[in-house]
């Protein structure tokens, strides 16, 4: 049963190949697109909440690896670019906040997502710039609420 054993061997093998830097790195390049697409979503959902609480324009436009927001005189865009980044991290996406009645601009609590993996699932990651926390955080829907409350601050 030498053959069996050989068989059990190459499959260990390919198991662990499967789950090589390299096979992550794939399935997160692979998942870029479809990963921009639920970001965008996570911003959809809080532009759903808020559009009707303010007067002016409202504006919700995702087109590929643009989104914009406005609500009043409050423009939020992001922007997701597909490049490959050192340390296992794939494609990156800016957020800006710009105060169209002014010439402010605000930025969000990160210089940019990245990204990434964890546990071997693709995940957007970013460095807290405002807390100085230097590990990969994951962005969740409480960090779209972040950028909102941030770019609504001028009103408070």
């Amino acid at each position: 049963m030498d053959w069996l054993d050989e068989a059990a061997k190459k499959h260990s093998e390919f198991v662990k190949a499967q789950k090589s830097e390299a096979y992550i790195e794939r399935v997160i390049k692979e998942s870029y697109p479809k990963k921009v697409a639920e970001l965008w979503d996570m911003f959809k959902s809080f532009y759903d909440l808020a559009k009707d609480k303010f007067d002016g324009s409202k504006v919700f436009s995702a087109k590929g690896n643009e989104m914009q927001i406005v609500i009043g005189d409050i423009e939020i865009r992001g922007y997701a670019e597909e490049v490959e980044k050192m340390g296992g991290y794939y494609g990156t996406v800016n957020v800006n906040i710009k105060y169209l009645n002014s010439n402010r601009i605000g930025n969000a609590h990160f210089d940019n997502l990245l990204l990434g993996h964890v546990n071997e699932t693709p995940t957007w990651v970013y460095r807290d710039i405002v807390n100085e926390i230097m590990t990969d955080v994951i962005f969740t829907q409480e960090d779209v609420e972040k950028i909102f409350k941030s770019a609504f601050s001028i009103y408070r």
